[in-house]
């Protein structure tokens, strides 16, 4: 089936483009040159303060206001602590990541089969809401119990990010009032059908569903 691509830039401040096949249109998009939409852009950001009392940092990344990083949305790559440390880091976090993996899939299966049980009760979208907060709530207990159990060191923010340091980032959430956007070092690729998820648990290529 033939497709035809359409870009309208006849309009000063929107830039239209449609995507259309004989029977339909695909796809369509436009760009408001007044209200940039900058979600999900990767940038190279330098740390300009850290604020050990919020546990997070500021994030200079060339926009006025300064993105916001979280520690818990920093990669362990970007630690400032001696080798022999980094190193142990990252050999725990492997067998936390596949002992959540396979504490995922058991949770994931217990939750469906509360679901499929629950499937003609009137209360199942909120049973089903109930069941994955439950999930989310065991998933971060359990990785706490892995961090004791491996005798992970809890570092604080100071310990490990330095002001200047640059960073990879990409905007989680766009600015918000007087707020600046949300960032996290965690990259992830979205595709149609596939999104990169490099240095996740879940790693690697992932499926989209409902495609």
């Amino acid at each position: 089936m033939d497709k035809n691509l359409y870009i309208d830039a006849s309009h000063p401040d929107e830039t239209r483009i449609v995507l259309k096949s004989n029977l339909t249109i695909e796809e369509y998009e436009y760009e408001d040159k007044n209200r940039v939409n900058f979600k999900n852009n990767i940038y190279l950001g330098t740390i300009s303060r850290v604020e050990p009392s919020l546990q997070a940092a500021f994030v200079d990344f060339g926009r006025v206001k300064h993105g916001f990083l979280a520690f818990n949305d920093i990669q362990s790559d970007y630690y400032q602590i001696p080798s022999a440390d980094k190193e142990k880091l990252k050999n725990v976090e492997e067998k936390i990541r596949e002992d959540l993996k396979n504490t995922n899939l058991e949770e994931i299966n217990t939750s469906q089969e509360n679901v499929n049980h629950n499937e003609k009760n009137e209360n199942t979208e909120e049973l089903n809401k109930t069941s994955n907060s439950e999930v989310a709530d065991k998933k971060s207990n359990y990785r706490e119990k892995l961090k004791n159990t491996y005798g992970l060191k809890k570092y604080r923010i100071q310990e490990v990010i330095k002001p200047g340091q640059v960073i990879l980032i990409q905007v989680l959430k766009e600015e918000r009032g007087q707020k600046g956007a949300a960032l996290t070092t965690f990259i992830s690729l979205a595709g149609k059908y596939m999104v990169l998820m490099p240095n996740t648990a879940k790693g690697g290529w992932n499926i989209k569903k409902n495609i």
